[in-house]
């Protein structure tokens, strides 16, 4: 019972890693920090590029 269980695990992990990259691959917001120079808002799929200024 317990192999079964890790091997659950297993293959659940492995299902959300192929989507996750899948929607980066995309262009969609996969999830975890913004990277600096975008935005996301609450609700929207997609990153949104902003300009930052320098000084």
């Amino acid at each position: 019972m317990e192999l079964l269980d890790q091997y659950q695990r297993l293959e659940i992990a492995l299902k959300l890693t192929k989507g996750r990259n899948k929607k980066a691959k995309e262009g969609g917001y996969a999830g975890g920090r913004v990277t600096f120079g975008y935005t996301k808002q609450k609700g929207e799929k997609e990153l949104k590029y902003i300009m930052v200024m320098q000084k």
